[in-house]
């Protein structure tokens, strides 16, 4: 009867970086997959963001294993595909926001002023009293929209408000300020 032992000393560091590689392979295989899953965990959607940096590290691990695979091994080879087609899946998904996707709108090449829009989002802290400092106010170019996501005073000293005073409070700061800078729309606020 012939028996075969395992001997860490026949173990070598080619075997244990490949073996490493291997598992960061299936890893990045893993954090592929997850985000296909129909659940709405936090800890699984959190795969979806860092597709660059994951097909980045499929590549990088991709080129490690090549060199170090065995010819004719069944498992090295099923992980290369493995690899190979995860990073297939993330660079189709990655693939329409960089410069190798069709344009889907021509470049404006001297826009009209009647055909432009201008967009301002910004925080504002409710007890910043120096709005004249915000870019776009009181200039040339007022911004078309503004979104304006505010901050309530918490050093205000009193009862605290309710909502809706809180609310009308703001609204009424923000109309001021949009008339104060002579905004088109004096009563384009809405709730």
């Amino acid at each position: 009867m012939n028996v075969r032992h395992f001997s860490l000393t026949r173990f070598s560091s080619v075997d244990a970086a490949r073996a490493g590689l291997s598992l960061v392979g299936l890893a990045t295989v893993a954090a592929t997959l997850l985000p296909m899953v129909r659940r709405s965990a936090w800890w699984i959607k959190g795969f979806g963001f860092p597709r660059m940096q994951i097909f980045a590290l499929q590549g990088a691990t991709l080129a490690a294993l090549l060199p170090l695979r065995r010819r004719g091994s069944l498992t090295d080879a099923s992980i290369l595909a493995l690899v190979a087609a995860a990073a297939l899946r993330q660079g189709i998904r990655i693939r329409p926001y960089t410069r190798l996707a069709r344009r889907e709108a021509p470049s404006a090449r001297s826009p009209r002023p009647e055909n432009t829009l201008r967009l301002m989002v910004t925080n504002v802290k409710m007890s910043n009293r120096r709005a004249d400092r915000l870019p776009g106010f009181g200039s040339d170019h007022f911004p078309f929209m503004a979104a304006l996501h505010y901050q309530p005073n918490q050093e205000t000293p009193g009862p605290p408000s309710t909502d809706g005073e809180e609310r009308r409070r703001v609204r009424s700061k923000i109309s001021r300020a949009l008339r104060r800078f002579g905004h088109p729309r004096r009563d384009g606020l809405r709730r």
